[in-house]
């Protein structure tokens, strides 16, 4: 019988312990939503939450229009001219001075046009060979296509 008693005083000292912490835990809660809720009204707090619901349409609103503007941004930036790579050279033994030249601009997509000039002490011939995805439908000197590798790179 001893036995049978000491345990059920430790049961009920054990529940008495944990009654006393979820007493305490809940004293705190309640001091915490009165703390919260001082000075306020339902209302107040359904204004406030209509408030912030309405900022929150606004904020989405303007989010869906940034979006829209960096991708029109993203378009626009992959078509315009990435680099402008340059080789001069001399195309004829008799002249000097590599006044020649050959130019590339291209987008991202390999798509441009490539200008070259060939310089001859008589005259000076400029060519524009067109560039879609990389390639020419015009055959392509040298050093053309050294400089449209460089700009593709």
């Amino acid at each position: 019988m001893d036995t049978t008693l000491l345990i059920i005083y430790t049961l009920l000292g054990i529940s008495l312990i944990l009654n006393i912490i979820l007493f305490v835990w809940m004293m705190q809660t309640e001091k915490r939503l009165r703390r919260f809720f001082q000075g306020k009204k339902g209302a107040d707090l359904e204004d406030s939450f209509e408030a912030l619901d309405v900022r929150l349409g606004t904020l989405e609103k303007t989010t869906s229009k940034h979006t829209q503007v960096l991708e029109n941004h993203d378009s626009r930036i992959k078509r315009a001219v990435k680099s402008i790579p340059l080789s001069r050279f001399n195309p004829f033994p008799d002249v000097g001075g590599k006044q020649s030249f050959a130019m590339s601009l291209v987008d991202e997509e390999g798509s441009g046009v490539i200008v070259s000039s060939l310089y001859a002490r008589d005259r000076v011939s400029i060519f524009a060979k067109s560039i879609k995805n990389g390639k020419s439908e015009q055959e392509l000197s040298e050093e053309e296509r050294e400089i449209l590798s460089t700009s593709l790179k």
